[in-house]
């Protein structure tokens, strides 16, 4: 989907939230309903997404997150009303309808509440998918309470997030007809509490999915910082993970099921600093983190970080060593009866070395990552895991990628108004290519962003002073290496001998109006030059029947004071 729809701005610190950076978005579909946001570094997983205290993961594999994820941009600038609220509304082909509420409350200076609801019907191509087009699909509940210390501390003090998301589609989802995934019945419940008096942030994450599979992670993280000295910080970080199964059958007596309960504590110790010599800064973090799963010592590692910068020029070089908790199985092979998933700890590790450039408007990095992904694990040959005895599987991935980001004018369509004295264009290029340690060959995106009030204005000889007209172009290009594949329905890669591989490449456009608050736009999305309708997966390599059809539709946004 376009990325970027004019003049939207994030709430900042009223509200921030934003995926990591390191994600390669894997689209399934017309709206991007089911998009998989996978880590660039590691794109055997998804990234994280933060949303206040919350950061929300996908624990089940690599169920689609874009359906969890919720819209919380205000357009135009913030207002000094004490409240602000913005009605959304989306309407157009398959018979595709989404609303979206969005209500701010300052309750003082240091004091915001912050409420959203969203309702989608009909997010895929045919009415058969589900069992009431006419009913609400996917549902989403939020609510934020952050409290300052004081109006000038740019820190939450404390914050308070709760989230749920609730989905209702045809309960045959293995099946041709629906290539939605794990979403039948699936009801997620996240909640946080963020405290800056130590940094502690609690997290309960409960997914019910069907009626045999539940599913609850609780996660406790406990960060402190000795800001007393200038140039350097000392810190420590303890951080519990807990995951609980429940899968509500019975296994035959000559089987026992893997643990149900799995545990993971990190304790880390480190320094930051920062400090100048002459003309040249150096930003330097340094720490060692221990990890323990089940009462075991998994590993003690060290984490190097150095950036310097010089003018116009920056560098930087990482060292990056880490193990995680992960639910879901890397690759397996295409063959349907192997190894169920489950969780296990896995290794991560990288070198990244980095050089930019950014003069006025223009910016440009080049990174190289050297990757190494590590894991053993121990499986029968049937569905059902056992914790002794089996084949022992070794998941060993390594190789290299570069990324090369260009941009021009970044986010200053975030601030266009009517007002606007001169046509601005921003421009956004990003470029991921990898060796064959990754299931992912190339992913390439490109946004471009252009106001044309001035030239109409010129062209016409009038004044236009209530809105500013906009467009938008944005590609994007994504191609799997040789003899890999993906199943949705079990959300994971597999390893196959056929070359024809996923390899897709969508353009979308938009144009619209832009008013001081309200925009209207109209969107094309998923057009391709390789088909005249869609973009159809390759049945050797996917499960994907649905093609990624191209779709339009119209989109409205209010913006209300008090």
């Amino acid at each position: 989907m376009i990325k970027v729809i004019c003049a939207l701005f994030f709430l900042g610190m009223i509200f921030p939230q934003d995926l990591n950076d390191d994600y390669i978005v894997f689209q399934a579909d017309a709206i991007g309903h089911n998009n998989i946001y996978l880590n660039k570094i590691n794109p055997y997983k998804q990234s994280a997404f933060n949303v206040g205290a919350i950061e929300l993961r996908s624990q089940i594999n690599n169920v689609p997150m874009a359906r969890m994820l919720p819209d919380m941009n205000f357009i135009g600038t913030m207002d000094s009303s004490a409240i602000v609220s913005q009605f959304k509304y989306n309407r157009g082909d398959y018979a595709y309808r989404e609303t979206a509420i969005l209500v701010k409350n300052s309750l003082s200076d240091q004091a915001d509440i912050l409420f959203n609801i969203q309702g989608r019907k009909n997010p895929a191509y045919f009415e058969s998918d589900f069992i009431n087009i006419d009913e609400y699909v996917v549902q989403n509940l939020l609510f934020d309470f952050s409290k300052k210390s004081s109006s000038n501390d740019s820190e939450k003090f404390f914050r308070l997030t709760k989230h749920f998301n609730k989905e209702n589609s045809q309960n045959d989802f293995y099946t041709e007809s629906n290539n939605l995934g794990l979403e039948y019945r699936l009801a997620t419940s996240v909640s946080s509490v963020y405290a800056n008096l130590s940094n502690l942030i609690y997290s309960i994450f409960y997914e019910d999915v069907n009626t045999w599979y539940d599913y609850e992670y609780f996660d406790f993280d406990f960060e402190y910082i000795f800001k007393k000295d200038r140039h350097v910080k000392p810190f420590f970080n303890f951080e519990y993970d807990y995951i609980s199964k429940d899968w509500n059958f019975e296994s035959p007596d000559d089987l026992k099921l893997i643990a149900g309960d799995n545990d993971l504590i990190s304790v880390e110790l480190g320094l930051l600093s920062k400090y100048d010599i002459f003309l040249i800064k150096h930003d330097f973090e340094l720490s060692m983190k221990s990890n323990i799963s089940n009462e075991t010592i998994l590993h003690s590692d060290i984490n190097f970080d150095y950036k310097t910068f010089y003018k116009s020029w920056k560098a930087r070089i990482k060292k990056f060593y880490s193990y995680n908790n992960m639910y879901g199985q890397y690759v397996y092979n295409y063959n349907l009866n192997g190894p169920f998933n489950t969780f296990r700890i896995y290794k991560e590790s990288y070198i990244l070395t980095q050089i930019g450039w950014e003069q006025k408007d223009l910016e440009v990095l080049i990174s190289n990552y050297n990757v190494q992904l590590e894991e053993n694990e121990n499986f029968s040959h049937g569905n059902l895991l056992v914790p002794d005895g089996g084949d022992t599987y070794i998941f060993d991935k390594s190789g290299d990628f570069m990324e090369i980001q260009i941009f021009y004018n970044k986010d200053r369509m975030k601030f266009v108004s009517p007002d606007l004295t001169k046509d601005i264009v921003e421009l956004k290029l990003n470029g991921l290519y990898y060796s064959d340690y990754s299931p992912i060959r190339k992913y390439r995106t490109m946004d471009l962003n252009f106001t044309f009030k001035k030239q109409i204005e010129k062209l016409f000889d009038i004044t236009i002073d209530l809105y500013v007209p906009y467009a938008g172009l944005s590609l994007s290009k994504l191609k799997f290496n040789e003899n890999y594949g993906f199943r949705i329905g079990n959300g994971t890669f597999v390893e196959t001998e056929s070359s024809n591989q996923i390899d897709y490449t969508l353009f979308n456009y938009e144009i619209g109006l832009i008013f001081k608050n309200f925009i209207i736009s109209y969107k094309f999305l998923n057009n391709t030059y390789a088909d005249d309708y869609a973009y159809q997966f390759p049945s050797e390599t996917s499960d994907i029947f649905n093609p990624i059809y191209n779709m339009k539709y119209l989109s409205v946004i209010w913006k209300f004071d008090n």
